[in-house]
């Protein structure tokens, strides 16, 4: 619309700043999407951990030798769902953790964290993806 305008009223400035706009405004994104994963406060995110799943507790370990780790309750879990390629636990609205099926050695281990969601009343079904 304005650049229909520009040819009643010559403003050239449209020129110069819609396209600087744009710049600005996807190098800020780029800026942040590139640098984020290499800044030390993040490393955390990116990270690889080791899930050890029972029935009393979930256990986050860095590496899998490590004696230490995160231990998660099964009363902290407020829901779960399922979905054609992964578990969900939500832990609160901004908290969740994703389990993707790949992570399972064999079809008993899904089974079994399976079971334990559902004896938890936890576990619903995922609403299908559109």
């Amino acid at each position: 619309m304005n650049l229909l305008l520009n040819l009643v009223y010559h403003n050239i400035w449209i020129y110069f700043f819609a396209p600087l706009g744009a710049f600005l405004y996807y190098g800020f994104w780029w800026v942040q999407f590139t640098s984020a994963p290499n800044m030390p406060q993040m490393k955390e995110w990116f990270k690889k951990y080791m899930y050890e799943i029972g029935s009393q507790h979930i256990i986050l370990k860095e590496k899998e030798t490590s004696p230490q780790g995160m231990q998660i309750k099964w009363e902290m879990i407020k829901s779960a769902e399922k979905h054609k390629d992964a578990f969900v636990l939500y832990l609160s609205i901004a908290q969740f953790i994703y389990l993707p099926f790949k992570i399972f050695q064999n079809d008993n281990d899904m089974k079994f964290t399976e079971a334990i969601l559902r004896r938890k009343n936890l576990l619903k079904e995922a609403k299908p993806q559109k």
